[in-house]
């Protein structure tokens, strides 16, 4: 009779040790999926939060520009337009978002705004060149552009809060699934042991080895332990590091914050620089020139691009000087330079008077020496076009050297040199011509 009831109570340990055993087994898996998916969400949400401040870097470097006038300001700015920048940080947004198509059809809304946000922002950077910083306030507190930024805040907030409602399910999920967990260990753990204990009571020494085997079921429910608190672990860890992440994202704010107010000074008014006009209206001076070319030179480093600087020189200008005399020679540098800047359309590019009858022009960014020959070609055309100076039809040439960064010199001196140098072969060949250096120098 004991026996029998042995063999029934060991039997029902095993049912029960089994079935919790089974129903274990499936919460861990339930919370191995919820913890991935709170890892795949969480990196959601720091993609979004790097978005936002790749969108809040852009618009901050475009109102830095307009409101101090600075070049240095739009280094941040070129950067976002670079492959590295806000593209890139949406691709990496798609590729996480791949399987979720409500997010996927959140980002198609997104991209169209940002690319506008762009366009816009190139507008006013364009404008703040050509007509200064009040047209440029103007366009930058326009609805327009205001209203695009909300927008593309807006969709990205609503972005996040899917996402951290994702997160909060999915946490929900696993704590949910541990406690099964727990509660089923600790039941079915008790219940188990009772029956073997009665079990091992009524046989006695008789059955040692289902003694052993006990211990053994012991032994499995201390791993099953082991495994919980592991998986317990793990979840704390997951939740320190959103912590982390929304305290980086308020440090971030904090820092973008202080980044633009430096910008006035301690009575409130706007800081302004207008130290690097040329005396021809719209031209930089030697000093600004040589500023901007460093930058432009730090930005190809970093972005991996080449840039161009070119020495225009006009050909038998000083005819007109001994022909028509030093006012009417002044007249058309002036009209030489209003068409120059003419073919420079992007707010990247600089052109500076070096004296006499020669300017220097520089652009950034051309992706390959044949771009900067179109444009030297373009202002080779340009100018020979014929000028009325009150009432004077003057036609003239100009000779062009061309030298490339970095193929052709990696620093102001030496660019300045060969594409002196590619500027006399061009005068050597009659003028009217355009030279790119052909040597390579350090």
């Amino acid at each position: 009779m004991n026996r029998h009831l042995s063999k029934i109570a060991f039997a029902l340990a095993v049912v029960i040790i089994l079935g919790t055993g089974t129903f274990i087994f499936f919460s861990l898996r339930t919370l191995i999926e919820s913890n991935r998916q709170v890892s795949h969400t969480l990196k959601t949400i720091n993609s979004l939060e790097h978005l936002l401040a790749h969108l809040t870097e852009l618009e901050t470097s475009e109102r830095g520009y307009v409101i101090t006038g600075e070049e240095h300001f739009l280094e941040p700015y070129f950067f976002e337009l670079s492959p590295d920048g806000i593209q890139q940080q949406i691709m990496d947004l798609r590729q996480l978002s791949a399987d979720d198509p409500v997010a996927q059809s959140s980002i198609a809304s997104l991209v169209p705004l940002v690319q506008k946000k762009i366009r816009l922002m190139e507008q006013v950077v364009n404008l703040r060149v050509a007509r200064g910083f009040d047209a440029a306030k103007a366009s930058i507190t326009s609805n327009i552009e205001n209203d695009l930024m909300k927008t593309s805040l807006s969709l990205i907030d609503n972005m996040k809060q899917r996402e951290t409602r994702i997160l909060q399910q999915a946490s929900t999920d696993a704590a949910a699934s541990l406690q099964y967990s727990i509660i089923s260990i600790a039941a079915g753990g008790v219940l188990g042991s009772l029956l073997l204990l009665l079990s091992l009571i009524l046989l006695n020494r008789e059955f040692a080895a289902r003694k052993q085997s006990a211990e053994a079921l012991k032994q499995l429910n201390s791993e099953l332990d082991q495994r919980v608190e592991e998986r317990t672990s793990a979840l704390r860890d997951y939740t320190e590091k959103l912590r982390l992440s929304e305290e980086h994202f308020r440090l971030l704010v904090d820092a973008t914050k202080e980044y633009a107010m430096f910008m006035l000074d301690p009575q409130g008014d706007v800081l302004t620089w207008n130290q690097g006009e040329e005396h021809l209206k719209g031209l930089a001076n030697r000093r600004l020139f040589s500023e901007r070319i460093n930058m432009i030179i730090g930005l190809c480093k970093r972005s991996k691009t080449i840039a161009a600087l070119m020495i225009v020189d006009l050909d038998k200008s000083k005819q007109v000087n001994d022909s028509l005399g030093h006012g009417i020679g002044d007249l058309l540098l002036q009209q030489v330079a209003i068409r120059t800047l003419g073919i420079l359309q992007r707010s990247s590019d600089t052109l500076a008077r070096l004296g006499g009858d020669e300017f220097v022009v520089l652009v950034s960014q051309i992706g390959a020496v044949e771009n900067a020959v179109s444009i030297a070609e373009k202002i080779l055309k340009t100018l020979q076009e014929p000028f009325d100076i009150d009432g004077h039809a003057i036609t003239i040439t100009c000779s062009i050297g061309i030298a490339v960064f970095p193929d052709h010199g990696k620093n102001e001196l030496t660019l300045m040199k060969n594409a002196g140098d590619a500027m006399n072969s061009s005068k050597s060949q009659g003028g009217n011509v355009v030279t790119v250096y052909s040597g390579i120098r350090q």
